[in-house]
């Protein structure tokens, strides 16, 4: 009689539950492990079971992320020398800043700093003021916008990360005004991508993209600050 010790036990793989469109989900249990090799995937592929499970690395992605931007620090310091020669040629010496929720006001809170401004920082969410929010309903991340300051008379510096189709901006005006009546509004954002919707342009843009309308660029933070372009097929 054998030693069973001496044979190692077969490989069994897990039971696995799969969902396809031939019904409900079902039930295969795989014999042997699967090696990374043409000839085991095709193997693997053409097993006589009505469902085909893939392995993660066999799993199509569709979206590509891309990381390839100016550094943020240096960008946000081009936006702040831009903003305070604008504010100097048309002679604003104490202006207030107001960031959109949420990447705007991450670089709000960094123009503030460069600039040396003392007065508190202005924040808006802008979800109620949106034009499509009886088509997409409520963001979930609600936030209540807070300016601790009279907007009447006072020229303020609205900040955003990305402006893309113009319809932030425009939701963002909304809400101010019904605040009060700004003396003036200056527009910074810290990129302008391609895709304009509405005849709004920023006073002083970081970074200029032209993406396609399946890329997207978002701002990634509050520390450390990022800039990621996603791509869907």
């Amino acid at each position: 009689m054998e030693n069973e010790s001496t044979h190692a036990k077969p490989h069994t793989w897990p039971r696995i539950t799969a969902w396809n469109n031939l019904g409900p989900p079902c039930h295969a249990r795989y014999k042997q492990p699967l090696r990374r090799t043409q000839r085991s995937t095709r193997r693997f592929l053409n097993r006589p079971c009505h469902c085909i499970i893939r392995p993660t690395w066999m799993l199509r992605i569709d979206m590509t992320t891309h990381s390839h931007h100016p550094n943020i620090d240096r960008l946000i310091h081009r936006v702040a020398t831009e903003l305070r020669t604008l504010l100097s040629e048309r002679h604003i010496a104490e202006p207030v800043i107001i960031g959109i929720h949420t990447g705007g006001a991450w670089v709000a809170e960094r123009l503030q700093r460069e600039l040396g401004l003392t007065t508190e920082l202005g924040k808006l969410d802008i979800s109620f003021y949106r034009d499509d929010f009886t088509r997409i309903g409520m963001n979930p991340q609600v936030r209540p916008s807070h300016l601790p300051f009279n907007v009447d008379n006072r020229h303020i510096v609205l900040v955003d990360d990305v402006m893309y189709t113009g319809r932030t901006i425009r939701a963002a005006l909304n809400e101010i005004f019904d605040y009060g009546r700004p003396a003036s509004v200056t527009l910074a954002v810290l990129v302008d991508r391609s895709g304009r919707e509405l005849p709004i342009q920023p006073d002083v843009v970081g970074e200029w993209v032209d993406l396609t309308p399946k890329q997207h660029i978002k701002l990634k933070g509050p520390e450390p600050l990022e800039l990621v372009t996603t791509e869907h097929e």
